[in-house]
């Protein structure tokens, strides 16, 4: 069964943020391609990427939007990365040492994405991509690797550093405002790799942020994130996406074979060979989001049940009792509040 290539929210919104600019009503288009509505509240959520890529497609046809990927690139920031990896890397001192990092870290942005350092004479090829084969709208994710890559360099040679090559996966055409942003980089299309040549001496030099000490960063929260993004089998890829879909209800099985490009008897079957249902998997799912929305005190109970899709507080308790054994007040008390 084909693999589902999924993205944290966070690496949505600058698209979003390019649309709501021109006016494009995004959320009614997000809505006719069955998305979640409320995706900008939840960046550390995860998303199918195919229709979101496809819908986005759609819009910049519609709108007439040249090279969408690129303005996207223009509104990220490190900040659009998980607040806990970018802290993790953020103690270390050398761009080398960082990037070492984000090798390790950067599938909790994208389950399928790898980074690599390629020595190329006095040069460094540093790559960053998706481990999937070329599609249509790849150069979307592109650019935003790209971007990621250029400020993770940036913070050691300096904000106004240009790198020599700037190469891409997919053939593709870059507008010419991508080439007046970078007037001084060759851009290089339908290349082996997504990459940013970079000069070896770099990599020593030291970074200009820094956040706490390596004692103290948040690599437990960081290892255990890890580890439940790992698995690309299809009930561990749902666990991923479903939660995005909560808030609009009980997401039917329908909408998780969409989401897995096969039919409801074939996911089905799929979830029994691993020795689950997808009622189960839901149930699952419900739980484990709930345990971490409990987690905030103030969070009150009716308002973790509608986001959970449940009709209402009661209907949270029982299904919240039958697996916890106890409620969510009380578990609240016993697990969060002591």
């Amino acid at each position: 069964m084909e693999n589902i290539a999924v993205a944290r929210i966070a690496h949505i919104t600058p698209f979003m943020d390019v649309l709501e600019h021109i006016g494009s009503p995004v959320y009614r288009d997000l809505d006719r391609w069955s998305l979640p509505k409320v995706m900008a509240q939840h960046p550390d959520r995860y998303i199918p990427a195919a229709p979101v890529i496809a819908c986005f497609r759609s819009i910049a046809r519609r709108e007439g939007i040249e090279d969408l990927g690129f303005h996207a690139s223009t509104h990220w920031s490190l900040s659009n990365l998980n607040a806990d990896v970018l802290a993790q890397i953020r103690c270390w001192p050398t761009l080398y040492s960082r990037l070492q990092q984000f090798a390790r870290l950067c599938r909790i942005e994208e389950p399928d994405l790898r980074l690599q350092l390629l020595p190329e004479g006095p040069n460094v090829r540093v790559t960053l991509e998706l481990d999937t084969p070329v599609f249509d709208g790849l150069e979307y994710s592109n650019w935003l690797q790209i971007r990621s890559m250029l400020d993770l360099i940036r913070d050691a040679a300096g904000r106004n550093f240009d790198p020599q090559e700037i190469t891409m996966r997919g053939a593709y055409i870059p507008s010419s405002e991508a080439h007046n942003a970078y007037a001084k980089t060759q851009l290089l299309t339908a290349h082996e790799h997504t990459s940013i040549l970079v000069p070896k001496t770099l990599l020593s030099r030291a970074c200009a942020s820094m956040s706490t000490s390596a004692a103290t960063a948040p690599s437990d929260s960081c290892d255990e994130r890890l580890g439940t993004v790992c698995d690309a089998n299809l009930a561990a890829r749902l666990k991923l996406t479903l939660p995005s879909y909560l808030g609009d209800g009980y997401p039917a099985i329908e909408k998780a074979a969409a989401i897995a490009h096969t039919s409801v008897r074939s996911l089905q079957r799929e979830l029994s060979l691993l020795g689950t249902s997808y009622t189960s998997l839901i149930q699952q799912i419900r739980f484990e989001e709930a345990v971490k929305l409990l987690d905030n005190p103030a969070e009150k109970i009716i308002n973790i049940a509608l986001e959970l899709g449940y009709e209402d507080a009661s209907h949270f308790a029982r299904a919240f009792k039958r697996v916890a054994g106890t409620s969510p007040r009380e578990y609240r008390k016993r697990h969060i509040l002591h």
